[in-house]
């Protein structure tokens, strides 16, 4: 039974969310559980989180289940089962997971490429089952249209949270003094396709500019050999390394001066999301990227523009952008943040769950003098 003390009826659904892993240093698992499943409760949502194949026997109290990313093969018959007892299903999905199929892609050096294909094979026999899709940007939206009739729905990666933990003194980000201190960071990816090489597409610009100007590229990502492979690349421009940690993540957007951010022009790296834009640009930081559809709505305050973005964060105008985005903080969190991201899974859910919504009844009764709710 659960009470709600309001005076309007606060239906409850009950959403189970499946997950690879529950580790808070996995992108998907805080932007696209984590965070929702927190900021869903004061809209009357009750939560179960679970990673892995194995079925949980909670499973049957759930009206929805969220499906993150991860996919196994005994989950055909697992999500049959679900269906047929009257559950619906999301598949989320953040990555182009059919992207390692493609001719074109074979012809390159893949990490795990044969697992990589496995998943998209096992997501694409899975995709019937799907009741709606969503994902955080519209150019992925766009590439799964031609592979399923379900409904896709777009839902941004939030703002994520930004308080460092009492650890953080342990990971610090220093600034190279009288120097342009720029900042990368994110998962190495694959060299040709998405991740750390991507800074190679703007390699002539960057080094054009450190000829000029004195600047210190900052790297945090997960794999040093492959930063060192990069930074052989550069004569001019001086590059450094840093163990990738979400404390130091914060602790380089607090101190650098901002954030680049190439993307590769294919469909994998153009259908990420804009989360590490949004975790510089709400915490202060200067962002030059290159424009892709999730970051439009961005436009106002990120530069498309590397050689011009550059110049201006070189300049007297860095203070200007600052400025700006400390008096637009409020509007970055009002339509990015937490809560506004919580409403769209709302609608979702409740579109989904519309016939069965009608069948759970609320029975009103006082209490003290208060208006309550008794499920």
């Amino acid at each position: 039974m659960r009470v709600v003390c309001c005076r309007s009826t606060l239906i409850v659904m009950n959403i189970m969310w499946r997950l690879g892993t529950k580790s808070k240093k996995i992108a998907s698992t805080r932007y696209r559980c984590l965070i929702p499943s927190e900021n869903l409760k004061p809209l009357g949502y009750s939560s179960q989180l679970y990673s892995g194949s194995q079925w949980p026997q909670t499973v049957k109290n759930s009206d929805i289940m969220v499906v993150v990313k991860y996919f196994y093969q005994s989950d055909k018959q697992n999500f049959e089962h679900f269906k047929n007892a009257g559950g619906k299903i999301i598949f989320d999905v953040c990555d182009l997971l059919t992207f390692w199929n493609r001719t074109e892609i074979k012809t390159h050096k893949i990490s795990n490429i044969n697992q990589k294909i496995e998943q998209s094979n096992l997501f694409e026999s899975l995709l019937p089952l799907a009741d709606t899709l969503v994902v955080p940007s519209p150019y992925l939206a766009k590439q799964f249209q031609r592979l399923t009739k379900a409904p896709i729905k777009v839902i941004p990666d939030p703002i994520s949270p930004t308080d460092s933990d009492w650890l953080s003194f342990l990971y610090p980000v220093t600034t190279v003094p009288d120097q342009l201190n720029l900042l990368w960071f994110g998962n190495s990816g694959e060299p040709l396709v998405s991740g750390l090489f991507d800074l190679l597409t703007i390699k002539n610009e960057l080094e054009h500019f450190a000829q000029n100007h004195p600047c210190t590229l900052t790297v945090i990502s997960d794999d040093r050999v492959l930063f060192q492979e990069l930074e052989s690349h550069f004569h001019f421009m001086k590059l450094r390394f840093y163990k990738w940690s979400p404390n130091r993540v914060i602790n380089a957007i607090r101190s650098l001066d901002a954030l680049i951010l190439p993307i590769s022009k294919n469909d994998f790296a153009l259908s990420k999301s804009a989360n590490r834009s949004l975790l510089a640009l709400y915490n202060g930081m200067p962002v030059i990227a290159t424009e892709t559809e999730a970051l439009q709505d961005l436009s106002e305050w990120i530069s498309f523009d590397f050689k011009k973005g550059l110049q201006q964060v070189s300049s007297q105008k860095e203070n200007q952008l600052k400025n700006k985005l400390a008096t637009d903080q409020h509007l970055l969190m009002q339509n990015h943040g937490p809560q506004s991201m919580a409403k769209h899974w709302d609608q979702v859910f409740k579109t989904l769950n519309k016939d069965s919504i009608l069948a759970k009844t609320s029975v009103n009764v006082s209490l003290s003098g208060k208006n309550v709710t008794l499920k």
